[in-house]
């Protein structure tokens, strides 16, 4: 994961073209002993034909080991009883 990137491409709706893409470095996702690893990032995007600006993407990017999994499993249990426990009785 260190050497690898994430390319997005963004699509255009109604054509259904490229539009622009992103390369994201994956090395940023690392979790060197940690249980989970949360970055946000911008990036610009360009044309694929050309390097023109087209605009840029902000995203949150997250790497979740196993131990993180059982972690979220609870942490959604938690939240499903306190949504449970504002709802109003009929």
């Amino acid at each position: 994961m260190k050497n690898c990137y994430l390319n997005v491409d963004i699509h255009d709706a109604e054509s259904r073209f490229i539009y622009a893409t992103c390369k994201l470095p994956m090395f940023d996702l690392l979790r060197q002993g940690k249980e989970s690893v949360w970055k946000a990032k911008e990036a610009e995007c360009c044309a694929t034909d050309s390097a023109d600006f087209r605009g840029s993407i902000q995203l949150v990017m997250m790497n979740q080991g196993k131990t993180g999994k059982i972690l979220k499993e609870e942490s959604d249990e938690l939240e499903r009883k306190r949504f449970n426990s504002y709802k109003q009785p009929s």
